[in-house]
């Protein structure tokens, strides 16, 4: 988002008050004192921008950080641990909501998956903001479809408002929508949403990469295995191999096959360049 207008509006705003301020002061010989606070209010704004946006990048910085410990199992309990210490702190509700979901990842990533639908569970949907809740519904219906349950997933999805006020999150409830298809037999209708949000994905790469692997297990759905495999393979061995752990059945299975094609592919290399 472009900052430029609102950054002149505050400008705008301070130079208008600081005329008001002159026409009240220099009656009593104090007009002067305008400029210096002027200066001084917008320095002060710069400074607060400044200082907010150096917390921000830390704070996302640290979150990534604790991402990574869901394919990570050596940093795992730590970051769990850090993590349920930030929940606690949590001073607003997009924090704590954004915290917890990230926790119960970590934790479903331990195997903990009870514990994890019962954290989420923590969350009330129906008292949430529409994106925080909408956040909470993805990630729960997330967990049923790593169970296999794509009935539970449905009933976690529906009925729900059509928009958040999100679009990407939108966007990524339709795929999960379109997942929960697939596995109650309409695959042609999961594969063309697919399809369609890669298009309109853009430069979104995270986007992309759901649609991608969402338009895989479509293929296989539809009888379509070898081109499915395939497809899962070029999404890249990190891909894979956290698929292996952490997407539903279906995706576990079509990963593990995609792991093997990798690594046959691999060796045929190796033996074509004569490296050991």
């Amino acid at each position: 988002m472009n900052q430029t207008p609102l950054r002149m509006l505050r400008i705008v705003l301070v130079g208008v008050g600081a005329y008001a301020a002159y026409l009240v002061l220099e009656p009593y010989g104090l007009g002067w004192l305008v400029l210096p606070g002027a200066v001084a209010i917008i320095a002060g704004l710069f400074v607060y921008r400044w200082v907010r946006v150096r917390r921000v990048r830390r704070e996302i910085a640290r979150e990534d950080a604790w991402a990574q410990a869901v394919v990570d199992g050596a940093s795992r309990p730590a970051a769990i641990d850090a993590v349920r210490d930030a929940v606690r702190g949590a001073e607003s509700v997009d924090d704590r909501v954004r915290l917890t979901v990230l926790l119960s990842d970590l934790i479903d990533a331990e195997g903990r998956r009870e514990e994890a639908d019962e954290l989420l569970g923590s969350l009330d949907m129906r008292t949430l903001p529409p994106i925080e809740g909408g956040v909470v519904r993805h990630a729960r219906a997330t967990l049923r479809l790593r169970e296999g349950d794509a009935e539970g997933a449905r009933r976690v999805l529906t009925p729900r408002a059509p928009r958040t006020g999100d679009e990407d999150l939108d966007q990524r409830l339709e795929l999960l929508d379109a997942t929960v298809d697939l596995e109650l037999g309409e695959a042609a209708r999961a594969l063309e949403v697919a399809v369609r949000l890669r298009r309109a994905a853009g430069a979104d790469e995270a986007l992309a990469l759901e649609a991608r692997i969402v338009r895989a297990a479509a293929l296989d759905a539809l009888g379509d295995r070898d081109e499915a495999i395939e497809a899962l393979a070029a999404l890249g061995p990190e891909v894979v191999d956290a698929l292996t752990s952490l997407g539903g059945p279906r995706l576990r299975g079509l990963a593990e096959e995609a792991q093997e094609t990798q690594e046959t592919q691999e060796d045929a290399d190796a033996e074509e360049t004569g490296s050991p």
